[in-house]
């Protein structure tokens, strides 16, 4: 069911990750672990927090904000937009972003601790734009709770690099595709930047858990065509170097 959210989320000062969470998780960890450490005790207020921790994460943010917004401005200038999905919304930190592009918001995500942590204030939005409206549910990416072209355009962030093989990847991209009417934005880590190859080169030589991937642009290109969606531009945090990166996407019809 979507509801329509609270803008007077309180903030509480949470300091240091909750115990159990992915990062501490150890050698019994398994590739899908990362899922669970949303709805731990807590962790929801340190995930709103933390990239207000130091001068470099509010910076990095800052960046990556940027960086969603001209992703999803290269849709704006090809649509009409008016409806959009942020998928998974988090703690709402792209809404101010996607609120410059839409009036309506559904903000959705597969944690209800993230859902009822949602955050509507932030100091990241454009000045003088209206308000948007926002309703906030619970759902997964690979089950949407929405009918077909639900929405003009989708906002899919911090979430690919969390999927291990194509074929969860082609799931998550014939989802987003069914609900949205125009095309979409999405994040990814990039496997031919340096981060990326760094990261690829690491998990490979250390054989260890993996609990984040870098996948290449062609890889990921090809896995949103086979859904019926083209492919018009991407942009990264610092170009060849850092590995997030944010792909835009149009469907065919």
């Amino acid at each position: 069911m979507i509801q329509r959210a609270d803008s007077n989320t309180e903030d509480k000062p949470v300091k240091g990750k909750p115990s159990g969470s992915m990062h501490k998780a150890g050698a019994d960890a398994t590739p899908n672990d990362w899922r669970k450490q949303y709805d731990i005790p807590g962790y929801a207020d340190y995930y709103a927090q933390k990239r207000d921790e130091s001068f470099l994460k509010k910076l990095s943010n800052r960046f990556e904000l940027n960086m969603v917004r001209h992703a999803l401005r290269r849709l704006s200038t090809r649509f009409p937009v008016q409806t959009s999905l942020d998928l998974p919304t988090g703690t709402g930190r792209f809404l101010p972003v996607i609120s410059e592009f839409s009036g309506d918001i559904i903000a959705m995500d597969a944690s209800p601790a993230m859902v009822s942590r949602l955050q509507l204030n932030d100091s990241s939005a454009a000045p003088n734009t209206t308000p948007p409206k926002i309703a906030r549910c619970v759902g997964s990416v690979f089950e949407i709770p929405l009918p077909d072209d639900h929405v003009d355009i989708v906002l899919c962030s911090r979430l690919i690099h969390h999927l291990p093989d194509a074929a969860a990847r082609l799931s998550l991209f014939s989802e987003l595709a069914r609900v949205a009417r125009y095309g979409m934005v999405v994040t990814f880590f990039d496997a031919g930047s340096y981060c990326g190859m760094r990261r690829n080169a690491r998990a490979k030589r250390k054989q260890k858990l993996n609990t984040r991937h870098a996948i290449s642009r062609k890889e990921l290109i090809a896995n949103a065509k086979s859904n019926g969606l083209t492919f018009i531009g991407a942009n990264a945090l610092l170009r060849f170097h850092t590995e997030i990166t944010a792909a835009s996407f149009t469907k065919d019809r």
